[in-house]
């Protein structure tokens, strides 16, 4: 009964006639709150530069986590060795390809405006251009060389893995610490 009434009660108000405005005024103001944020402006409207390097940034991380967390351990779980590692190995130029240009993307999206976050997401591009063009083709030489029981090649092979290991976790901290600096940092 005391939901029938409160229905009716605001039905008539939402339909009786006035000549004077009703305003509802909210303490929760969301632009205000948004303008505490970096990626907006003095106004409290997202730069859309800023906006659209944020989600660069994160689709970035989305990958990078996904290939780690997901993709990599199930690939070496569900395949044989011999299988396994060429996929893995063939995805790799993709994966620093696709990496490169969206951190590129949001280097150039925030260079001007935002330095410090530009400077992170540009560090990580050329992280991953490093890794498609140089890293990479040492580390095919070297797994082809230990392939012939070569137990220094075989070395090198694992020292250049940990290296690319070491610098894609170096760049996923960079890539966070960017995107974290257009949120957060005023």
């Amino acid at each position: 009964a005391d939901l029938l009434h409160a229905m009716q009660a605001l039905s008539q108000l939402s339909y009786t006639p006035t000549k004077e405005a009703r305003i509802i005024v909210s303490e929760i103001r969301f632009v205000k709150q948004c303008a505490m944020l970096r990626p907006c402006d003095d106004n409290g409207t997202m730069n859309v530069n800023s906006g659209l390097a944020l989600l660069v940034l994160g689709a970035a991380l989305g990958i990078m986590v996904y290939i780690a967390v997901v993709l990599a351990p199930l690939v070496f779980r569900t395949l044989a060795p011999e299988h396994a590692a060429p996929l893995m190995r063939a995805q790799f130029r993709s994966y620093y390809l696709a990496l490169g240009g969206l951190t590129a993307l949001a280097a150039v999206l925030l260079i001007e405006t935002r330095p410090l976050p530009g400077a992170f997401s540009a560090v990580a591009a050329i992280g991953f251009l490093i890794l498609r063009q140089i890293l990479m083709p040492q580390m095919a030489e070297a797994r082809r060389d230990g392939e012939a029981e070569d137990a220094r090649e075989r070395l090198r092979f694992a020292r250049l893995h940990r290296l690319s290991m070491v610098v894609n976790v170096l760049q996923l901290a960079g890539i966070a610490s960017a995107a974290a600096l257009l949120v957060f940092s005023s």
